[in-house]
């Protein structure tokens, strides 16, 4: 199909590297001579996008590399102060398993390709020949950070690092976004204010266990034991030993020294009236009294309190300061005064952000439109058996789960988002068979008939913006053109024209709005043929 040209001199044989793990079997055609375009009636239009990913990435894989022609060209100044400006322009000679992709550029014009063009201007230049300064263009730059991993960058790091398996790749970049580590921004992954501290404890606290080149040195030890070198048993009891050691230094990392505790414990037994235990629907009850009992059982009986532990004792002293009247004295002369100064701090700090949110949400309250409809919404929902959790885009989406969040909130009188409405509505449109009363909450949430929805869609599609009303006027003078030129084939992409015009006149006539590249490449076309 392609020609003798395109068949390498040997068969290409591809080698894994060393951390890869040949446990799942690669996906391949099973009949090659089965095309894309064979199969393409009896597939599904996703199903056929799949097989013509998997068909051309095996086809090139065994089809001759591809050529390019690089030309580079130094240009040295002759004045006192003398810098090298280094030009280079790519050109490919023979396409290769480009050619399998069939790589095509809509619209474009190999005449004014600028790569070809510079790469013929480079090739006609002589060593030593001299050269005019036709312009100088002075711009200034400053040193940029590097931009944030996405998941593909973020995979890319793990494997050159040796971290990971293509196996669990996926595990660890799913977990780190379900736990709330990073979150992803226009395919970015943005590290959070938890996943910053949740690093830096780990990191602080176990920096053994998190050096790259410690979980890279256990992944290539469970490589050996996969291949017999090494003995599982012998590797797994010197890992524990190793970790056994870094757990005890971690919990012992920050540990207050026992005349702290003391005094601390003794001072907290004058407290008489402890507050009332507050059961919050769906969060943890926390009981003062029965917190502090346990850790002075704990110390009397020869454990040591952890960092953590001994950060809860400090909050709950300061809360209970007005019982504790020789608390600073005590502070001062055991040497913790500074630690809960700094405590008071923090604690008074997420009380005066927690007032904050407190007036936002309340502003927000009284600003909003009334939602007292959203009762009969949610009580009419109560009796739906919504579907199974489905796997979108990039999570589980839970119906019933989502819902009962909504109830949540709408129970402690928090107003409902634009787009938690919205999905609100879908779920009500989902499920109406479900729903006796559907006119009813249809108007209530102001869901448009069904009837009315799809005429105000053909109203949207059919008024024209002004740029599209150009575009149209555009199509209707370039339908004159009767001589089109011929298809070019350049570098293995296949510029033409006429095809191009009419992908773009179909499109336009079903309704659809072309983007500013497609503007832009029809109105170059336009102009070749000298269509104004």
């Amino acid at each position: 199909h392609y020609g003798a040209d395109y068949v390498p001199e040997k068969i290409p044989v591809y080698k894994s590297k060393a951390s890869a793990q040949g446990a799942h079997e690669a996906i391949r055609p099973t009949d090659v001579t089965l095309t894309p375009e064979m199969v393409k009636p009896y597939l599904e239009e996703r199903h056929l996008r799949l097989y013509t990913l998997i068909w051309r990435r095996f086809m090139a894989s065994q089809t001759a590399p591809a050529k390019q022609m690089r030309t580079t060209v130094d240009v040295v100044g002759s004045s006192e102060n003398t810098y090298t400006f280094r030009s280079v322009a790519t050109v490919t000679t023979f396409p290769g398993y480009l050619r399998v992709y069939n790589i095509q550029e809509e619209g474009a014009d190999p005449e004014e390709d600028e790569n070809l063009h510079d790469a013929e201007t480079l090739k006609s230049l002589t060593p030593d020949q001299s050269c005019l300064l036709y312009k100088l263009l002075c711009e200034q730059k400053f040193t940029e950070p590097p931009s944030r991993f996405s998941e593909a960058t973020l995979i890319k790091e793990l494997e050159s690092n040796g971290v990971g398996r293509p196996s669990t790749y996926a595990t660890i970049v799913n977990t780190i976004q379900e736990r709330k580590y990073v979150l992803k921004e226009k395919g970015k992954l943005i590290p959070t204010d938890l996943g910053f501290r949740i690093t830096d404890y780990l990191v602080e606290h176990l920096e053994s266990l998190f050096d790259v080149g410690f979980t890279a040195k256990m992944e290539d030890e469970l490589d050996q034991v996969e291949a017999g070198q090494v003995q599982w048993s012998a590797m797994m009891r010197d890992f524990y030993s190793k970790f056994e050691e870094w757990l005890k230094c971690a919990k012992a990392m920050g540990a207050p020294k026992e005349d702290k505790v003391l005094s601390m414990l003794k001072l907290m037994e004058g407290i008489t009236q402890w507050a009332e235990v507050e059961k919050t629907p769906g969060k943890r009850a926390f009981n003062d009294k029965k917190f502090f009992t346990s850790v002075k059982t704990a110390f009397e009986s020869g454990k040591a309190l952890s960092a953590p532990q001994w950060d809860a004792l400090l909050r709950m002293a300061l809360k209970y300061e007005e019982q504790i009247p020789a608390l600073k004295e005590c502070a001062s002369a055991n040497g913790f005064a500074g630690e809960l100064e700094t405590m008071r701090a923090e604690s008074e700090a997420r009380q005066a952000l927690a007032e904050e949110w407190r007036k936002k949400r309340e502003e927000a309250r009284a600003s909003a439109p009334s939602q007292e409809y959203l009762g009969e919404v949610m009580n009419a929902l109560k009796s739906v058996n919504f579907a199974p959790p489905e796997k979108g885009a990039r999570r589980f989406f839970d119906e019933k789960k989502f819902f009962q969040s909504l109830q949540e909130q709408y129970a402690k009188g928090n107003v409902l988002s634009e787009k938690q409405l919205n999905v609100l509505k879908r779920l009500v449109v989902k499920y109406k068979e479900s729903l006796p009363a559907y006119d009813h909450i249809a108007s209530l949430m102001q869901i448009p008939a069904e009837g009315e929805e799809k005429a105000a869609d053909s109203e949207e599609q059919t008024t024209p913006s002004p740029a599209m009303g150009e575009v149209d006027d555009l199509i209707r003078k370039m339908q004159e053109i009767r001589n089109w030129n011929e298809p070019k084939k350049v570098r293995g992409r296949i510029y033409d024209d006429k095809a191009f015009f009419e992908s773009i006149a179909k499109q336009r006539a079903s309704g659809k709005t072309l983007s500013d590249k497609q503007i832009a490449a029809l109105k170059k076309t336009a102009a070749k043929y000298s269509v104004f």
